[in-house]
């Protein structure tokens, strides 16, 4: 399940997060952090949950860290079905593109 956490970033805010999500018995398979220049982390995550409750305590439970200002699900990725695997929407985008213009059967475009 994508998630996006925003923060103002501090030392061990990646440990703590980690550390969190790891208490949960949850498994991360995808993670990204930027930092801008004001300060602002921003995590994009792909976790491994169980189900809707677990997805719930843990945007909760990630909510209650010190500095984080959201914790929530995200659309930054997308699972593509056929290959398993999660990617960014625009990593999608740049495939669809190159798959529409070899004309790979199955695929018509994008939207």
């Amino acid at each position: 399940m994508p998630v996006r956490i925003k923060a103002y970033d501090r030392n061990g805010l990646m440990k703590d997060v980690s550390t969190l999500i790891s208490e949960e018995g949850i498994n991360m398979v995808k993670v990204n952090v930027d930092v801008n220049k004001k300060n602002l982390a921003v995590f994009d995550l792909v976790l491994e949950v169980r189900d809707l409750a677990q997805l719930s305590k843990i945007l909760d439970r990630l909510e209650n860290l010190a500095n984080v200002l959201e914790a929530s699900e995200s659309t930054t990725w997308i699972k593509v079905i056929k290959y398993g695997a999660w990617m960014s929407q625009e990593n999608l985008l740049q495939i669809l593109v190159l798959l529409t213009l070899k004309k790979e059967p199955g695929v018509t475009g994008f939207c």
